[in-house]
């Protein structure tokens, strides 16, 4: 029995200490995928402050150190579809739950590296975990929770990564200093299993089970606009095949991931190049991500609100710029923190074009 038919048939929510029925159950998903995301942030962001402590130890160049993120980049491309099955099969809570078992499963591994083969087989399984748990599936289940204000809540969910790079990187370089990173690692991945198992056993798969509507509305039909008119909400449901027909599912694709392996390429050298190449403290680095990740909480706002008003192709494009603005400006940052501050606030302010992204995704296939 799928967790679809087993939710039907129980037709229940959790009771939530403090809100019971006062607050729509889409905000609770919502707080569910902000922690979702910050432990998808620890794990991609937290990576490369482990690159320094790695080369110290097991004397690895830069090349060696990054290539389990091109390996997992194939890997995750790999995994996208396969999600997509799961989640139509398990439901999102089962996904979840087994991606964060992984998850930590992968950062305890990570603490017990003492070879090369270790070192990628750690990584892959962090990664294979971060899909489980990750991005995709958890804006697909907000996405069928809401859709007039799904914008918006993709730009709350997002910030949980965000607040990753505020809280968890300076966490995480304060604890590989002091502890080690062995240790920082292994703690890491209890975190994960703690906060992320309860939190995941939360999520539903839809409002419609339990007789709710998304956005909380009362009628999917004949809402009030602004001005007294009574308005129809339209949602378009496609299958695989009718989405891979279109060439708005191939221009978000192809555009999402060159964007995004733009960005990969540049976040897993950036700590290590602030703290080998320019000589910085791993604290004052870790301040430069801090500012960087500051600036990425109004950006996913704005474009959270932007994003349900305005155009997504235009936001999208104006972001990806910002992005390549900073990119260039990388070349003349010498070993300036507010050089690299600059730069990393260009660079995070393309987050307003992630919640537009995962809205454009989830109008075309789920």
């Amino acid at each position: 029995m799928t967790e679809e038919n087993l939710e039907m048939k129980t037709k229940t929510l959790p009771q939530i200490p403090f809100l019971g029925d006062r607050v729509f159950y889409g905000w609770v998903i919502v707080a569910v995928g902000m922690v979702g995301q910050f432990l998808q942030g620890i794990a991609f962001q937290g990576f490369t402050t482990y690159l320094g402590p790695l080369h110290n130890s097991f004397g690895w160049n830069r090349a060696i150190l990054a290539g389990p993120r091109s390996v997992t980049q194939v890997q995750s491309a790999v995994l996208g579809p396969v999600e997509g099955y799961l989640i139509d099969g398990l439901g999102p809570r089962k996904v979840v739950m087994s991606g964060v078992f992984i998850l930590g499963l992968g950062f305890i591994l990570f603490g017990f590296i003492d070879s090369l083969w270790m070192y990628y087989l750690a990584s892959m399984v962090i990664v294979l975990g971060t899909g489980l748990q990750g991005l995709l599936v958890l804006s697909v289940t907000v996405n069928n929770w809401f859709r007039r204000r799904r914008t918006i809540a993709n730009s709350i969910m997002l910030l949980g990564f965000s607040a990753a790079g505020i809280v968890g990187v300076p966490l995480l370089v304060f604890l590989q200093t002091s502890i080690g990173w062995r240790e920082s690692a292994i703690g890491s991945g209890l975190v994960v299993w703690v906060v992320g198992l309860p939190c995941a056993m939360l999520l539903r798969t839809k409002p419609e089970l339990y007789g709710l509507q998304p956005d909380g509305d009362s009628s999917l039909l004949n809402e009030n606009s602004g001005d007294g008119r009574s308005t129809e909400v339209v949602d378009y449901d496609f299958t695989l095949r009718q989405s891979l027909m279109t060439r708005a599912f191939w221009f978000v694709a192809v555009g999402s991931a060159l964007g995004n392996l733009g960005m990969g390429t540049a976040q897993v050298h950036l700590f290590l190049h602030l703290e080998q190449g320019l000589g910085f403290e791993r604290s004052t680095a870790a301040f430069v991500w801090m500012v960087a990740s500051l600036s990425n909480v109004p950006s996913r706002l704005i474009g959270g609100i932007l994003g349900d008003r305005m155009p997504k192709n235009f936001i999208v494009g104006f972001a990806t710029f910002s992005m390549a603005i900073s990119v260039f400006h990388t070349w003349n940052c010498g070993p300036s923190v507010t050089c690299f501050c600059i730069r990393n606030f260009l660079w995070h302010w393309m987050g307003y074009q992630d919640s537009c992204y995962e809205r454009l995704t989830g109008r075309i296939l789920w």
